[in-house]
């Protein structure tokens, strides 16, 4: 691996450290929105509103 400045060692750390961050609060909610979007336009009737 090439030898990296310390100053782009501490860019492209906090980089990964602020996609890891992304990626962990943000993927349960965009698993939940896309689930819900799917169930809204699913075409299905009920019986209960007969």
């Amino acid at each position: 691996m090439a030898d990296m400045s310390p100053e782009a060692k501490k860019r492209l750390s906090s980089v990964l450290k602020l996609v890891r961050v992304t990626f962990q609060y943000g993927f349960i909610p965009t698993v939940l929105y896309m689930g819900n979007l799917g169930f809204r336009n699913k075409k299905t009737k009920s019986s209960i509103g007969q």
